[in-house]
């Protein structure tokens, strides 16, 4: 079963949707009442890395060494303009947090780095560049909040896998 758009397999039976839907909602109501209970109030960001994770790479562990350096690259570069307005004037800063940014796309549209420059970089430092999104949450809650998406989604994720593959290897006698 995938998210993905780019899915060749079949749908599954609306039987089967609704118990894969009941296990996404106690999954989702889980992360967020373990952000509740830290107090992390913006917990979206674990969600962002759920998604990505999930929904694009098909909770692939093979993917998710990327997927979770990717997106903390793009979170930090996303911040970069903060960071550098604690030593350059404020128009220094945003070009400065603009050529980082820059850079980043430059080394993904070459192709190096990739486990440091993928889609989640460019996902997490498109989202974590609006300016909305910098306001009344703090750094630290966002990368504490996509550390525990890491941790939750990653640990649920990656044991649904292993159990997945353990059965396709048991049912094809390999």
């Amino acid at each position: 079963m995938s998210l993905s758009e780019n899915d060749k397999t079949a749908p599954l039976s609306p039987l089967k949707a609704l118990g894969v839907l009941v296990i996404l909602a106690v999954l989702i109501l889980g992360f967020v009442a373990l952000c509740t209970t830290l107090g992390i109030k913006n917990f979206w960001v674990g969600f962002l890395f759920m998604f990505y994770w999930l929904g694009l790479e098909d909770a692939r562990l093979d993917r998710l060494l990327p997927a979770v350096l990717g997106a903390l690259t793009g979170l930090l570069v996303s911040y970069s303009v903060g960071f550098f307005s604690l030593y350059l004037a404020a128009d220094q800063a945003a070009l400065a947090g603009f050529c980082l940014s820059l850079l980043i796309i430059y080394v993904r549209l070459i192709g190096r780095l990739k486990v440091f420059s993928n889609l989640a970089t460019m996902l997490f430092l498109t989202v974590g560049s609006i300016p909305f999104v910098h306001s009344g949450i703090t750094m630290q809650e966002m990368f504490t909040s996509l550390l525990l998406g890491i941790l939750f989604f990653g640990l649920i994720g990656g044991t649904a896998g292993l159990l997945a593959q353990r059965k396709a290897t048991r049912q094809t006698g390999v």
